[in-house]
């Protein structure tokens, strides 16, 4: 019964550390992560202002 419950607690342990781990990687890369995003924004409007533009030339 001794070794269950060890097993048991090590199993746990190892979840909330897995937990504890994926919540730091999430709040230390959203910034990153943010730029990123509003970088690629970025581009995409300028690439469809340039398209558009192209476009509606006579």
């Amino acid at each position: 019964m001794g070794k269950l419950l060890a097993k048991i607690k090590k199993g746990s342990a190892e979840i909330i550390g897995f937990i504890i781990l994926i919540v730091f990687i999430a709040v230390v890369a959203a910034p990153s992560i943010k730029t990123l995003g509003q970088t690629v924004k970025t581009g995409v409007d300028s690439t469809n202002t340039q398209v558009t533009q192209t476009i509606q030339q006579p």
